[in-house]
């Protein structure tokens, strides 16, 4: 019983410890080839409602690659995208809401964020989603609704939610 304990507070450590980083999942690696030009008409392609280019305005924002780090203002435009359905955008506001930065700390929100970018396919969402259910955190603990979730993550071959899962059958 003790080992059983054991290793679920170590998956769970470990699940928190990696599981919450703020991953920019689209376009990072072309931050760099950015030129003030392609910059400017990123941010006129973002106000004028581009849920993909308000995503990357805003993990220029989170990163600091492009312009000066201001999570605020990425929060800002991760919730723009995120009203208009980018999974991404999605996903990485609700890290924000888990993690209080750049917006009031509310992991029942990041929760809801988290569950919307899970049902677009986004796998990283699900593994996250799914470490909340399991733990507890944001919302009541479903053990039901974290296997589920590792399952779609498993199936999609994201390696950390099969761990997970493993874990779950012990």
């Amino acid at each position: 019983m003790k080992t059983v304990l054991a290793q679920t507070l170590i998956r769970i450590f470990v699940s928190f410890l990696f599981g919450f980083a703020l991953i920019a999942h689209a376009g990072e690696k072309n931050f760099e080839h950015l030129s003030a030009p392609d910059f400017s008409r990123l941010t006129s392609l973002a106000r004028k409602g581009d849920p993909r280019a308000q995503t990357r305005l805003a993990l220029a924002y989170q990163t600091g690659k492009v312009v000066n780090q201001d999570l605020v203002e990425a929060a800002s435009w991760f919730s723009k995208a995120a009203q208009q359905g980018e999974p991404v955008a999605l996903h990485n506001l609700a890290v924000l809401y888990y993690r209080g930065v750049g917006v009031p700390r509310n992991p029942a929100e990041a929760v809801k964020l988290f569950e919307k970018a899970a049902a677009l396919g986004l796998v990283q969402a699900q593994f996250d989603a799914a470490v909340l259910y399991e733990t507890g955190v944001g919302v009541p603990k479903n053990l039901g609704r974290a296997f589920a979730l590792y399952r779609r993550a498993a199936e999609l071959g994201y390696a950390r939610a099969q761990a997970n899962l493993g874990h779950m059958y012990e």
